[in-house]
């Protein structure tokens, strides 16, 4: 938490961020990125790709020319299903191509609606641009949402989706125009946080890397090198790739691709960064957010003297910081 006098500075929390709009927020340019129910996960991975995006709303069939609200899609919950494909095909033999290909078919025939959460219930009661910032920083930490979508309440139409990059964005906005000072170093708020697997080997399996990230519930991991110095990163939104890419899902799931030849292929097929953003354990609370909103991440690792990782601060653990004063009031 953030250290100060708590009621004075939880009332002043709860006031700024309860005067902030979630009508503040940018929307999309045109409409909002959704994926359809009856979509196969195919589809929907070329969708999250073409837009750069880790999550989207999932709507049912238009009712009255507005689509109905199902649930949300995420990386995280599209890998926890390759990495339980690509587990199922270890133990078919390699020269069974036809049996490997028809296995791989799987992606085609599974559709959005059977991997979309069964329990929709956090994003049932429609936050709408009445709604304020203290209410989805408390809706994103009290139910661990990556993205919230806003929903018309009288025409079920999905308005905005805002992420958790979004809203670190809005609370930067906040600390630039001088109305949240957060110039608080990581060490006072008991940051970075070292629990957990965050760090992999570039020399470790791929599809390791992606079942780490689904039983810690992460969304990226350090790679580094053999002198423990950080390279890279691997993030659960690269699992798109090997659903549209079957190819790629093949030597992942049985030919050994590593991390380190993966993020070879995807720096030389063009499909963006992966570099990993640091500091050091010095930085300020305000400086990382600085950094998270430059770079459009989600998380800075930090690295000691030596430059080896030693911890790291996701956007969660910024929201831990900010909520827990907010909510004492």
């Amino acid at each position: 938490m953030i250290d100060d006098t708590n009621q004075s500075k939880c009332f002043r929390l709860n006031t700024i961020f309860q005067e902030t709009s979630v009508s503040l927020f940018p929307k999309p340019a045109h409409c909002v990125v959704t994926v359809g129910a009856s979509w196969n996960i195919v589809h929907a991975c070329h969708e999250l790709l073409r837009n750069n995006i880790m999550s989207a709303p999932v709507v049912v069939s238009v009712v009255e020319g507005h689509p109905q609200f199902l649930s949300m899609i995420d990386s995280l919950r599209v890998t926890t299903f390759v990495v339980s494909e690509a587990q199922k095909l270890q133990s078919v033999d390699i020269s069974a191509l036809p049996t490997l290909l028809d296995s791989m078919e799987i992606f085609a025939r599974t559709f959005v609606s059977s991997i979309a959460p069964a329990d929709p219930s956090p994003y049932m009661n429609p936050m709408t641009t009445d709604n304020n910032l203290l209410d989805v920083l408390l809706r994103m930490k009290r139910n661990g949402l990556r993205r919230i979508p806003i929903i018309n309440a009288r025409t079920g139409d999905i308005e905005n989706v805002i992420s958790q990059s979004e809203v670190i964005a809005q609370v930067t906005v906040l600390c630039n125009r001088g109305s949240l000072n957060l110039s608080v170093p990581l060490s006072q708020l008991a940051l970075p946080s070292h629990a957990g697997t965050w760090v992999i080997s570039e020399n470790d399996l791929l599809i390791r890397a992606f079942a780490c990230m689904t039983e810690q519930n992460v969304s990226a991991l350090a790679v580094i090198n053999s002198l423990g110095h950080i390279v890279g990163m691997i993030q659960s939104s690269d699992i798109h790739y090997l659903v549209v890419h079957q190819s790629l899902f093949l030597r992942c799931a049985k030919l050994g691709l590593t991390v380190q030849e993966f993020l070879v292929w995807k720096s030389s097929t063009g499909h963006g960064s992966s570099s990993a953003i640091t500091c050091t354990d010095s930085a300020t609370l305000d400086a990382v957010m600085a950094m998270i909103v430059q770079n459009k991440v989600h998380r800075v690792f930090v690295v000691n003297n030596d430059l080896r990782p030693s911890g790291v601060v996701s956007i969660s653990d910024i929201f831990s910081a900010l909520v827990d004063d907010a909510m004492i009031s």
